[in-house]
């Protein structure tokens, strides 16, 4: 399970849950804030994580590599993502939001 970013103090902090051993350990900050307003994530097939959202001015998308460990900018979304929106990983692997 991977935790990203947060609502007061450090809001590019990402975790990753150990279930063997119960805990947290921490992985490499994002490059853009995650706080307050939505954020989506999504698995895609190949374990990597695509995050987009996270406040009303940033259209910022960027993708965790938990083979590489870090995070890498993947461009901005036509529009920022502002309320709840859906997200879903398509069968060909690209993944449509909605919202």
């Amino acid at each position: 399970m991977l935790s990203v970013g947060g609502s007061h103090g450090n809001t590019t902090a990402a975790e990753i849950y150990v279930p063997s051993t119960h805990t947290w350990r921490a992985a490499a900050s994002l490059n853009w804030s995650r706080y307050l307003a939505p954020w989506g994530a999504v698995l895609l097939a190949d374990g990597r994580v695509p995050v987009v959202g996270g406040n009303s001015v940033w259209k910022i998308a960027e993708t965790w590599n938990p083979v590489a460990g870090f995070w890498t900018n993947t461009g901005a979304l036509f529009n920022a993502r502002t309320s709840n929106f859906g997200r879903v990983r398509l069968e060909e692997g690209r993944v449509l939001l909605d919202g």
